[in-house]
Parts: structure tokens; C-alpha cells; sequence
């Protein structure tokens, strides 16, 4: 059993509820949060910035020997294949994926929605989930401007 433990990074503090829900679904799970709040919020910088932020933040995890990162920032999933191929073998999981099938299988009805906001650059990444998605449910998706 591998005693390392989890890392977890936000462009805040928002990402402690995610960690907080994963040490009640892991208890016998160790966590290492990071707040990026010198640099918040993400959802204000380009795709680039924020792949550079998700890398840094990713690498100080790592330093600190963790066995597996989550992004819990949803703008900075927009880095979630960057991050997989330069951590490899290391487990990279983002939140917008989970949280979209835990939303769609927990909807007693065939429709669900989304709303974010244009300048945020992960816009693109659930826009493609929920298209994604959309083949066994009907999504609507709504793009407010900023």
C-alpha cells in the first residue's frame, strides 16, 4: 500500500471542498492542499498562463512526494493533458468530468445545463464534456458574457 499522499491544487481556496468531500470518501488518506491565491483567479488569465500556473503548481506537489494529483480548479483542467504527460506515470484527475456524471446520473430528468463564462479558458474544456455527454442526454449549454 502505497502511505504518500494525495495532492490537491485550486486557484484558491474553493478547492478545499473538493478535498474536504475526498478525506470523507478516503479516510485512512493523507492530503496535500495548495492554494494558488498569490495568482487568483485563473479564470482572468490566457489558456498559456494558466497551463504554466496548473505545471508549477503540479510540480510543487510532487516535490512534496505525492502519489497522484487532482486538479480541483475548474479553469485549470484546461491543463489536464499537459499535466498527464508531464507527470506521467502519475494519476492526473480534474473535477469538471466527475462532477458532470455525478450531476447527469443523479438527474432524475433527461436534460441538464451548464453556465461559465467565456473568458474562462476551461469554457472550452466543459463545453466538449458536456458535448461529449450529449449523446445519451440532452444538454443545453449557456455561455454568459462577461
Amino acid at each position: 500500500m502505497n502511505d504518500a499522499p494525495i495532492g490537491v491544487f485550486d486557484s484558491g481556496m474553493g478547492g478545499l471542498t473538493v478535498m474536504r468531500a475526498l478525506m470523507a470518501r478516503l479516510p485512512n488518506e493523507r492530503f496535500v492542499y495548495l492554494g494558488d491565491t498569490a495568482r487568483l483567479p485563473y479564470g482572468t488569465k490566457s489558456a498559456d498562463t494558466v497551463r504554466r500556473y496548473a505545471l508549477q503548481a503540479a510540480h510543487a506537489l510532487t516535490a512534496r512526494g505525492v502519489k497522484m494529483v487532482v486538479v480541483a480548479c475548474n479553469t485549470a483542467s484546461v491543463s489536464l493533458p499537459a499535466l498527464k504527460d508531464a507527470l506521467a506515470p502519475l494519476p492526473v484527475v480534474g473535477v469538471i468530468e466527475p462532477g458532470a456524471e455525478a450531476a447527469l446520473t443523479a438527474s432524475k430528468i433527461s436534460s441538464s445545463g451548464c453556465c461559465f463564462q467565456r473568458t474562462t479558458p476551461a469554457a472550452r474544456v466543459i463545453s466538449a464534456y458536456f458535448t461529449f455527454c450529449s449523446a445519451s442526454h440532452s444538454i443545453s449549454r449557456t455561455v454568459a458574457s462577461a
